[in-house]
């Protein structure tokens, strides 16, 4: 092989390598940019309580842990955690509850309707199966339709439930928990509060059963 092959094999790989380094900032800055104040990853949320106090409730009334999780809609990172929660439930039922609160990104233009039709869902006892299909059918979220969705999850009264998304009426339980998560310094998602700690992006099934272990001694 002549030596200027050789140099230009070498420069291809080196552009591919830069290219894939690009790529891998640009990401972690689309789902999980840089926090600008609020607590680190680990630290501990002395007022966290008031946190867990509003949002939709998955769980037991006073669990010995509760994690509150700021989500969105069209956020992968929160669509490949929903199922390793509720596995997670089911397998500690009595451990945890969940409370989730909204955060829809200002980078995603679905996620705010979304989450307005969650609660208006919610209204009828059905949050977490319409959330669950939210996150099934996330890549098909700017053709889906809320109504047609709703009666898929078995939504009763379906007039109210599109007189309810229409009128935009629970739009200030969003708007609650964006402002709570602002004060929280949430700044991507998801982020999870485990009782105290804040731990901000996805973490394994496996390390948050250990948390939760932990924080129900």
């Amino acid at each position: 092989m002549k030596k200027t092959d050789v140099l230009m094999n070498a420069a291809m790989v080196l552009l591919v390598m830069c290219a894939l380094v690009v790529t891998g900032i640009l990401v972690r800055r689309e789902f999980f940019p840089a926090r600008s104040g609020g607590p680190a990853a680990g630290g501990k949320v002395a007022d966290w309580r008031s946190y867990a106090s509003a949002g939709q409730r998955d769980g037991p009334a006073a669990p010995p842990v509760t994690i509150v999780e700021f989500e969105d809609y069209q956020c992968p990172y929160c669509r490949a955690m929903a199922p390793q929660l509720d596995s997670l439930r089911a397998a500690m039922p009595d451990r945890f509850a969940i409370v989730h609160r909204h955060y829809p990104l200002g980078n995603h233009a679905y996620a705010r309707p979304a989450a307005l039709a969650a609660e208006c869902a919610g209204e009828q006892h059905r949050f977490r199966e319409y959330a669950a299909a939210l996150y099934a059918g996330q890549d098909s979220l700017p053709r889906v339709s809320w109504s047609r969705l709703a009666r898929q999850v078995g939504v009763q009264d379906l007039p109210r439930f599109d007189a309810c998304v229409s009128s935009q009426r629970l739009a200030a339980n969003v708007d609650r928990d964006v402002a709570a998560g602002k004060r929280l310094g949430v700044t991507g998602t998801p982020t999870f509060l485990v009782n105290d700690v804040l731990i901000p992006g996805a973490i394994s099934a496996a390390s948050l059963a250990t948390m939760i272990e932990d924080a129900a001694r």
